[in-house]
């Protein structure tokens, strides 16, 4: 295997023992996104549970509400209805 390994690197020819990394769900996460409509920040340390209820670990989080061209400027502002936040 160690000969294999060495004439594969140099050909320079993949790994043929390495596995591609995927995504696995280990548990979910509920976020309330309340504080966003009155253009709040709201850090978050929140259990990822899964799918027994166990939790499994934390994950810290938080979402900062900013203009559409992803600027802080000009968020003084509370919008009296839902929908002003549209656009």
């Amino acid at each position: 295997m160690r000969d294999m390994m060495h004439h594969l690197g140099e050909h320079g020819l993949e790994n043929p023992f390495a596995d591609d990394a995927e995504p696995l769900l280990i548990g979910e996460v509920f976020y309330r996104l309340e504080a966003l409509a009155n253009l709040i920040d709201n850090p978050s340390s929140l259990a990822i549970i899964g799918t027994t209820y166990v939790v499994h670990g934390r994950l810290d989080i938080n979402i900062i509400p900013c203009n559409p061209d992803g600027t802080f400027e000009d968020l003084d502002f509370i919008p009296d209805e839902p929908a002003d936040l549209i656009d």
